[in-house]
């Protein structure tokens, strides 16, 4: 596995950012991790989860955290020097191997771990079960997965899922599985980016998910007997002659500006009552898509949007309070 994420990051980049005390060799840009010897001490399973034993795991864990935290203040990722400087593609794949390894993006440390003890959804076996249905066809993980199942099952059963920028399809099968009864909308170019803004879109290259297809898309939910309908093009252009009928839950995962606000402003008006917009990149650096939901929430004062961990935005309509207007 971590010799498919290192790939072809060089062996002395990788040196630079493995401390010497996790790691034993490195050699071909593979990392090979040190080992407890003989003669060190052995970890005791037997042991007894006392309360104080308890805390002092915590206190050790925490401790550990805080120190990471200072590392990374103090370096705040200091890339390697290379000729001509490092480009942002290789910097968030050495991001991600760094994440794959110390549990977090390089800058973006979890201090605190989440406390999972009686959170419901996860217990949910429904839920468990489209998690790992999905795990390879989507970029989104646990809590995202989450926030898009509870909140769809929220909003009208009279209306519609649609997704924008479906890519391997799982983030749409996941909302199938969440309301199986309901019909889905599959919106995708299956070809990439058309357009990206150099000063809005930066997160983001014109390489990007291209590895997928509509008939791959399609067969996951034909071979389950799922209601859907899979609209190709680059939305909302994609959907003209297309009847797409009451829509009352979208998850908007376009990624860049004009995406984001042309589908905002086509899909305003097919919202149904008690219904919710979910879009996924908001407050993650993604300054195209925060752009695109500042300006259409000042234009239409009727949605409000807030924040939803991790890197999510929820688009609520005032009809939720008894306010058509």
């Amino acid at each position: 596995m971590l010799e498919a994420l290192l790939g072809r990051i060089p062996t002395p980049t990788i040196s630079r950012l493995v401390p010497r005390r996790e790691r034993e060799t490195i050699s071909g840009g593979c990392i090979k991790m040190r080992r407890l010897s003989a003669a060190e001490p052995q970890p005791d399973w037997s042991a007894d989860f006392s309360p104080l034993h308890v805390s002092n795991c915590k206190r050790e864990r925490n401790g550990l955290a805080a120190r990471e935290h200072s590392t990374l203040k103090r370096n705040k990722f200091r890339a390697p020097e290379m000729k001509g400087g490092m480009d942002d593609k290789l910097k968030r794949r050495i991001g991600y191997v760094r994440q794959k390894l110390f549990g977090s993006f390089p800058g973006y440390p979890v201090i605190k771990p989440t406390d999972t003890c009686g959170v419901e959804v996860l217990a949910e076996r429904a839920f468990q079960d489209s998690c790992r249905e999905v795990a390879s066809l989507t970029l989104l993980d646990t809590p995202r997965l989450a926030n898009l199942w509870q909140l769809c099952r929220m909003t009208n059963p009279g209306g519609n899922i649609i997704e924008i920028g479906s890519f391997k399809g799982g983030g749409a099968l996941h909302l199938s599985n969440s309301c199986p009864e309901r019909t889905v909308i599959v919106c995708d170019s299956f070809e990439g980016f058309k357009q990206l803004d150099p000063n809005l879109d930066r997160n983001f290259d014109a390489e990007m998910f291209r590895n997928t297809s509509q008939g791959r898309v399609e067969e996951l939910f034909r071979s389950r007997g799922r209601k859907y309908r899979i609209v190709a093009g680059f939305f909302p252009q994609s959907c003209a002659g297309v009847e797409l009928g009451s829509i009352s839950f979208v998850h908007l995962d376009a990624d860049i500006y004009k995406s984001t606000i042309e589908s905002l402003e086509y899909l305003d008006k097919r919202m149904i009552e008690r219904s919710l917009m979910v879009l996924d990149d908001y407050f993650r650096r993604a300054d195209g898509v925060n752009q695109a939901v500042g300006e259409f929430t000042a234009r239409h004062k009727s949605w409000t949007a807030f924040p939803l961990f991790p890197g999510q935005g929820l688009l609520i309509h005032r009809s939720w309070f008894g306010d058509e207007k």
